[in-house]
C-alpha cells in the first residue's frame, strides 16, 4: 500500500493508495479514477463525483490548481520525502542558538531542567500556571540549555524570556 501525504491550503491528508481504484482518505474508502487531459487539465473521480482540475502553477513538489472555481496550494510528498522534511527541520533548528519566551502572562510554578543540561525537542523544561491551568513549556529543538532567566514562583509578562537553547 503506498502512500502520499498531501497539504491542501496548510491542511495535510493522508492517501493511502490500495490499488489502481481504490484510495483511503482520512479513514473512508473511495473507487477513484484519475485522467489527463493535457498538461494543465485533469479529471478526478472520488466515487460518482467527479472534479474538473486545472494546474496554474507547479514548483518541485507543490502546485497550485483551480477546481469548481476554488484555488488550492497543493504540496504532495511521499512517505520517505515527509520523513526526510522532518528530520532535516529538526537538525536545522538544533543548530540555532534561541531564546524560548513566555506564550502568555503567568506565573513560573516549576523549572523541571537545570542549566547545562541537554534537552531533547519536546521535552518540558518548566510549567507556567496561566488562568488557573497549568501549561508545559517545552523545548522547540534539541540542544544545550544555556540559560534559565526566570525562577520559581515569579510573575512573567507574554514574551518575556524563559530559557536559551544553544
Amino acid at each position: 500500500m503506498n502512500e502520499v501525504y498531501v497539504t491542501i491550503n496548510g491542511r495535510e491528508k493522508v492517501i493511502r493508495f490500495i490499488n489502481g481504484e481504490k484510495v483511503i482518505i482520512d479513514g473512508k474508502e473511495f473507487q477513484f479514477d484519475f485522467s489527463k487531459e493535457n498538461e494543465f487539465h485533469y479529471f478526478l473521480r472520488l466515487n460518482k463525483k467527479t472534479f474538473d482540475i486545472t494546474k496554474v502553477a507547479k514548483d518541485k513538489n507543490k502546485i497550485a490548481i483551480l477546481t469548481e472555481g476554488n484555488y488550492f496550494e497543493c504540496k504532495v510528498q511521499t512517505k520517505l520525502e515527509k520523513n526526510a522534511e522532518t528530520i532535516l527541520a529538526h537538525s536545522e533548528k538544533s543548530h540555532h542558538k534561541e531564546d524560548v519566551v513566555s506564550p502568555m502572562p503567568g506565573m513560573v510554578l516549576k523549572i523541571q531542567k537545570k542549566e547545562n543540561e541537554e534537552i531533547v525537542i519536546g521535552e518540558p523544561v518548566l510549567i507556567l500556571e496561566a488562568m488557573k491551568m497549568e501549561n508545559e513549556v517545552t523545548s522547540p529543538y534539541s540542544g544545550l540549555l544555556k540559560k534559565i532567566y526566570v525562577c520559581e514562583n515569579t510573575p512573567v509578562e507574554k514574551g518575556s524570556k524563559l530559557f536559551r537553547i544553544e
